[in-house]
């Protein structure tokens, strides 16, 4: 399929029909949902690591959405941050009533960013880049433990 030279709004329109542009937005919100779950708990890269048996650098490269996710790995990060992964599926267009997490660490109001339905996984990628960023500066993460 050929990409559309039609200014932004065209190469956009084209984007929102490939699979990959909804599979991004999928690892981004799921890296958001960590991070939030995180926050939550006071948890450092370092101690999700351990319980997942892998390294700090790993739990950075979740932590900014570049991860190729499985099932399986999204379940035993779910399970190292005492949670439970479920997925959901529902109508394009529709409300979700009942598929969002619903707990008080997902909704705190000190969380820095809280994603739109309505945003592309484009810019979602750049607020939890940079969310991810500031986070780890505020817990003192990339300086040598």
């Amino acid at each position: 399929m050929a990409i559309p030279q039609n200014g932004f709004s065209g190469l956009f329109n084209w984007a929102e029909q490939q699979d990959d542009y909804w599979l991004e937005g999928v690892k981004i919100e799921f890296a958001e949902q960590i991070l939030a779950q995180m926050d939550a708990r006071g948890m450092s890269r370092k101690e999700l690591a351990r319980r997942l048996g892998t390294s700090p650098a790993y739990v950075t490269k979740i932590l900014r959405g570049t991860t190729n996710f499985t099932l399986e790995s999204m379940v035993s990060i779910a399970r190292a941050l005492d949670c439970e992964l479920r997925a959901y599926l529902h109508k394009e267009g529709a409300r979700s009533i009942g598929s969002e997490c619903q707990c008080a660490a997902c909704h705190e109001e000190a969380m820095d960013y809280t994603p739109t339905a309505k945003q592309p996984p484009a810019a979602r990628a750049k607020d939890t880049a940079a969310g991810v960023k500031n986070t780890e500066a505020a817990r003192g993460i990339g300086r040598k433990e």
